[in-house]
C-alpha cells in the first residue's frame, strides 16, 4: 500500500513538472506579445480559459503573464510626476503590506543593485514566502520600468458577465462590468451584487419585524406569519 501511495505521489509530480516545463516553454515563445485565449462556456454560465497557460492556473502561470501594454517602459521611476505615482501605485498593490513596500521601494531607490543582486534579493523573499510568485512577476515588470503592465492576481471571473452582457445586448450589465463606459469611473460588479444583496436583507427583516409590545404566532394553515398584539407563541 505504501509503494502503490508513493508511486501515485511521484507520477503526480512527474506530471505536474512536464506541465510547469510546458507552461514555461510557451511563455518563452510568447514575450512581449499580446495574446488571446480561446474559452469555453458551461451550462452554469462560467467561463473557462484552454490551454497550459492562462490565467485561471496556479500562481506559477500566472506570473508568467501581464496585462498587454504598447507604452514605451520607463526608464527612472521619477522621471515625471506620473511615473511616479503609476510606480507607487503599483508597488502599493502589488506588495500591500507596508514594510515589504518600504523595503523594495528603498532597493529599487539603490542604483549599486544590479540585475544579478536584484533577483538574488527576490529570490531570498521567495523562500523565504514574503514574497508570492506573482509578487515577483509584478516586481520584475517594475524593473523593467514597465509600469502599464500590470501582473494578474485574480482569473477575472467576472468576464463570464462581460460575456452575458455583450450576447444579452444587456446595456445595464455592460456597464456594470465596464465593457461600456459611464461616467469614467470603474465599477465593480460584486460591489452591485453586494448591494442588491443587503437591500433583499433589509426588505426580509422589516417584512419580519416585530415592534415593540406585540408578538407574534405562526398560523398552521396558511404557514404564514401574523402579528398580533397580546398574543403569545
Amino acid at each position: 500500500m505504501v509503494g502503490e501511495f508513493v508511486n501515485r505521489e511521484l507520477n503526480s509530480k512527474f506530471n505536474e513538472t512536464l506541465r510547469t516545463q510546458e507552461a514555461l516553454k510557451i511563455a518563452s515563445l510568447y514575450i512581449d506579445k499580446a495574446i488571446y485565449w480561446p474559452a469555453v462556456q458551461d451550462f452554469r454560465g462560467r467561463i473557462y480559459r484552454i490551454g497550459n497557460l492562462n490565467i485561471q492556473l496556479d500562481d506559477y502561470v500566472k506570473s508568467f503573464i501581464s496585462f498587454y501594454s504598447n507604452k514605451p517602459l520607463i526608464k527612472r521611476r521619477k522621471q515625471s510626476n506620473k511615473s511616479y505615482a503609476n510606480y507607487t501605485l503599483l508597488l502599493k498593490t502589488a506588495l500591500v503590506k507596508d514594510d515589504l513596500i518600504k523595503r523594495w521601494d528603498d532597493v529599487f531607490g539603490d542604483r549599486l543593485i544590479n540585475k544579478d543582486k536584484f533577483e538574488k534579493l527576490l529570490l531570498e523573499d521567495l523562500l523565504a514566502e514574503k514574497l508570492s510568485l506573482i509578487q515577483v512577476g509584478q516586481l520584475l515588470l517594475i524593473r523593467q520600468g514597465a509600469y502599464d503592465s500590470i501582473g494578474v492576481y485574480y482569473d477575472a471571473s467576472a468576464s463570464a458577465y462581460q460575456i452575458m452582457g455583450v450576447i444579452n445586448m444587456d446595456e445595464n450589465l455592460c456597464k456594470i462590468t465596464n465593457v461600456l463606459k459611464t461616467d469614467g469611473s470603474k465599477n465593480d460588479i460584486y460591489t452591485f451584487f453586494l448591494g442588491q444583496i443587503m437591500k433583499k436583507m433589509v426588505r426580509s427583516t422589516k417584512r419580519y419585524e416585530v415592534q415593540k409590545g406585540t408578538k407574534y404566532k405562526k398560523v398552521r394553515s396558511t404557514k404564514r406569519y401574523e402579528v398580533q398584539k397580546g398574543t403569545k407563541d
